[in-house]
């Protein structure tokens, strides 16, 4: 038989149980709370505390252990004194004494309880809780976000900028070779509206000398023709 389920049973009847040369355990009320130090959020509910006492002589284990083991007065309280003296040995050898369902004992007598347990039917099904606290960008990581998207923007609109004057060159160079006004004949590029006719004014050319025959072969030919 485990002495923490005689323990934890007397506590759910009575609130309160007595140990001779150890101390009391108890139950206490608390709020719902947040720990800030843990992250933790603990529901509203009765839990374990206790309260270190080498010197009292109650004993409110020793009925129920009377009950359970359905054995003597003196049988009980020797059954209990044997239970506080492991105790006690653990503890003194260094070692961490964990009572299952209740909490733990540290080497300079500290009590812990258990985070998930307590006693208010009231608050049955509701637990403790961990939370963790979402990471919010340091003022450095804002600044080096806020600097890249200044980047990224300024290279949109550079990019934007780029290609308006590129258009606007080109817009130029076609304006410049006479295509892109519309006021403006196709023939000034080079080229012709079919069907027209092109007449060429020579009137500014000089005008041409008769030539000279100079060799034998052309002077013959020539008077064969006139007779």
């Amino acid at each position: 038989m485990q002495i923490e389920s005689i323990i934890i049973q007397r506590l759910s009847e009575r609130g309160r149980v007595q140990i001779p040369s150890w101390g009391a355990f108890y139950l206490m009320e608390k709020p719902a709370r947040w720990d800030a130090i843990t992250n933790t959020a603990f529901p509203r509910g009765k839990y374990v505390g206790f309260t270190p006492s080498n010197t009292t002589t109650e004993n409110s284990l020793l009925p129920a252990v009377m009950k359970q083991m359905r054995c003597s007065m003196e049988m009980a309280e020797s059954w209990i004194a044997r239970k506080v003296n492991q105790w006690q040995s653990t503890l003194d050898s260094g070692s961490i004494l964990l009572l299952q369902g209740l909490g733990s004992f540290r080497k300079n007598g500290t009590f812990v309880a258990e985070k998930n347990n307590q006693f208010d039917h009231y608050s049955f099904g509701f637990s403790t809780v961990m939370l963790h606290a979402l990471n919010e960008p340091s003022a450095l990581e804002s600044k080096v976000a806020a600097s890249l998207k200044m980047v990224t923007e300024q290279r949109s609109e550079g990019l934007k900028a780029w290609r308006k004057a590129a258009v606007a060159a080109a817009i130029t160079a076609l304006v410049t070779l006479g295509v892109y006004q519309s006021n403006l004949r196709t023939e000034m590029a080079g080229w012709f509206a079919p069907g027209r006719i092109i007449e060429l004014d020579h009137s500014d050319r000089q005008p041409t000398a008769p030539r000279t025959l100079d060799s034998p072969i052309e002077e013959e030919v020539e008077t064969v023709v006139n007779t």
